[in-house]
């Protein structure tokens, strides 16, 4: 794992208000304006996506993790079954390429389905 701290621009992120705060609590009901976004990418940057018969390997692996698991546990464990499954089980043909989804999160909250 890496752990990076860094300034990554000069843009200062003046927060957004939730819905429903008031004044007296305007402090406790800011959020950051990126906050509570999730991409999930079909394969990591500069490489290319691939698909078979039955479609893009992304998208098939992304919907039977869901169908199994979408009741069973949180998002980010399931995104990153996808991710596993998309690198071990699938390789293009006749080269034996491979894929690696990736994703990136910025949700303040674990998020369950159920």
């Amino acid at each position: 794992m890496f752990f990076i701290q860094k300034c990554n621009g000069k843009k200062k992120d003046l927060g957004v208000t939730l819905h429903g705060a008031t004044e007296a609590n305007t402090k406790v009901n800011m959020i950051p304006t990126e906050a509570d976004f999730l991409y999930h990418y079909a394969t990591t940057s500069g490489y290319v996506s691939w698909r078979n018969k039955k479609g893009s390997w992304f998208v098939q692996s992304l919907c039977k993790v869901l169908e199994q698991y979408w009741d069973k546990k949180e998002l980010l464990h399931i995104l990153t079954l996808v991710n596993r499954k998309v690198a071990i089980e699938f390789k293009s043909q006749p080269d034996a390429f491979k894929q690696l989804p990736c994703f990136v999160s910025t949700l303040t909250n674990l998020l369950y389905f159920y």
